[in-house]
C-alpha cells in the first residue's frame, strides 16, 4: 500500500537493550562474530579460553541453567562486568564493577535510528567505571589504540545512519523461516512461561530493586481442574516437572482459565527457575537459544 502510494517504506526496529541498534549498525561494518548462544556451545567445548561478560547474566537468562554453568566453569578465565553481584559473577575470576547510566557520559542510538547523547549527572561509586573505560583501560595494557571518546564515536555512528549518511540496510525483503523446539512426545503437558508486568522481563535486573521485589509476586503454576484430576494431582500439593534438560519442584494452582493439556507458569525466569526445563537449542537462522514453550512430565513424590 505505501508503494503504490509513492511513499517510502521505513523500519522501526524493536531491540531489547537501548543501545540494540548503534550496536548492529557497527557489527555491519565487521565480520560478524559469534551469537551469545554460539559463545557458549564454544565455550563448553573448549574452543574459548577466556571470556568477557558485560552487564548480561547468562545463568539467569538462558535455557538449561546447568549446562550453561558447566560451559562457563570450563573457561581458564572468566571476567564479569556488571553493576551488580549477579549469579554469573559469582563464577568469575575477576569482577570489576561498572557504573549505571546516570554517572557516565556517552551515545546511543534509539529506536528512530537517532543518535542522542547521555551526560552524566552523578559521580561513579566507589572504584565503578563505565564500560568504554574499562575497555580502554584494558586496552592501553595491551598498547592498542582505542583511546575514543564519547563524541568521536558518535561521528563513528552518525555516519551509518539513512538520516546522516547511507546507512546498511539492504534493499528488498528478507524471509526468515521459523524453527519448532524439539519437545518430548510422551510428556504430560505444555509448559508455557508468562510475564507477569513486562515482555522480555527476565528479572536480571529488577531483582535488586527493593520496590519492584515488594510488588512482585510469587510465581504460580496453573494447570487446568480436568488435567489434574486426570493425573490425580491435588492443589496445593507438590509435583515435579521434568524435561531432558532437568527438573523443577512446584505446587500447582487449579484454574478454569488454562487450557486443557497446558501449564502456565507467571512470573519472571529468576523466581519460577524454568530455564533450567529448556534445552539448550539454537535457531538455525539467528544461532540464539530457542525458548517459549516445552512438554513437561509431571512426577508426584
Amino acid at each position: 500500500a505505501c508503494r503504490s502510494a509513492g511513499k517510502t517504506i521505513g523500519w522501526f526496529p524493536l531491540t531489547a537493550y537501548s543501545n540494540g541498534l548503534g550496536s548492529q549498525l557497527i557489527q555491519g561494518n565487521y565480520e560478524s562474530g559469534l551469537t551469545y548462544g554460539e559463545i557458549i556451545k564454544a565455550a563448553d567445548a573448549g574452543r574459548i579460553k577466556a571470556l568477557i561478560v558485560v552487564e548480561e547474566d547468562p545463568l539467569t537468562a538462558l535455557p538449561d541453567t546447568s549446562f550453561v554453568r558447566e560451559a562457563l566453569q570450563k573457561l581458564d578465565f572468566l571476567m564479569v562486568v556488571d553493576l551488580f553481584e549477579t549469579e554469573t559473577g559469582k563464577l568469575a575470576h575477576l569482577l570489576v564493577p561498572s557504573c549505571s547510566f546516570m554517572e557516565k557520559s556517552g551515545t546511543f542510538v534509539n529506536m528512530e535510528g537517532r543518535t542522542r547523547q547521555v551526560s552524566q549527572v552523578l559521580n561513579p561509586m566507589g572504584e565503578a567505571r563505565s564500560v568504554g573505560r574499562i575497555f580502554r583501560d584494558i586496552a592501553d595494557k595491551m598498547k592498542l589504540d582505542a583511546n575514543l571518546e564519547p563524541g568521536e564515536i558518535e561521528k563513528r555512528v552518525s555516519g551509518l545512519l539513512e538520516e546522516k549518511g547511507k546507512g546498511t540496510a539492504q534493499e528488498g525483503f528478507f524471509s526468515v523461516s521459523y524453527q519448532a523446539m524439539r519437545m518430548e512426545e510422551n510428556g504430560h503437558l505444555f509448559l508455557i512461561p508468562v510475564d507477569i508486568h513486562y515482555n522480555h522481563h527476565y528479572g536480571t535486573d529488577e531483582i535488586f530493586a527493593t520496590s519492584i521485589e515488594k510488588l512482585d509476586k510469587e510465581p504460580e503454576f496453573l494447570v487446568n481442574p480436568k488435567d489434574a484430576a486426570r493425573m490425580g494431582l491435588e492443589e496445593g500439593g507438590e509435583v515435579t516437572l521434568q524435561t531432558d534438560a532437568g527438573t523443577l519442584p512446584v505446587t500447582p494452582i487449579f484454574s478454569g482459565d488454562v487450557k486443557e493439556g497446558h501449564l502456565i507458569v507467571k512470573g519472571h525466569y529468576h523466581k519460577t527457575g524454568v530455564q533450567a526445563l529448556f534445552p539448550f537449542e539454537l535457531d538455525k537462522e539467528t544461532k540464539t537459544p530457542v525458548t517459549g514453550f516445552a512438554r513437561v512430565k509431571l512426577q508426584k513424590p
